[in-house]
């Protein structure tokens, strides 16, 4: 049988927790710009070795790119369409 204990977690555990996430989330951005300015290149280079007259690569670099500029939005925090006011709630609303 399992005692859960009832445990208080001190705001400096979580704001520790929230940076160790926030870090977490920058660096996965930066992975996933990284392989995009390698890959791409090497993309264009295919298609331009197999097919040069269809540039289809556009596609990629197009749609990928886009996934990276979100994923960066959201690594930093940037949100121009909503702002993160409304998860967290206001005292004013209630």
């Amino acid at each position: 049988m399992e005692i859960m204990l009832n445990k208080s977690i001190s705001t400096s555990e979580i704001q520790f927790q929230n940076a160790k996430e926030k870090v977490r989330s920058i660096k996965s951005f930066y992975i996933n710009l990284s392989l995009y300015c390698i890959l791409i290149p090497v993309i264009i280079g295919i298609n331009l070795q197999y097919v040069p007259e269809y540039h289809w690569f556009w596609f990629s670099m197009i749609g990928w790119g886009t996934g990276v500029i979100f994923h960066g939005l959201s690594a930093f925090d940037v949100n121009p369409f909503m702002q993160n006011n409304w998860e967290k709630g206001s005292s004013n609303n209630l």
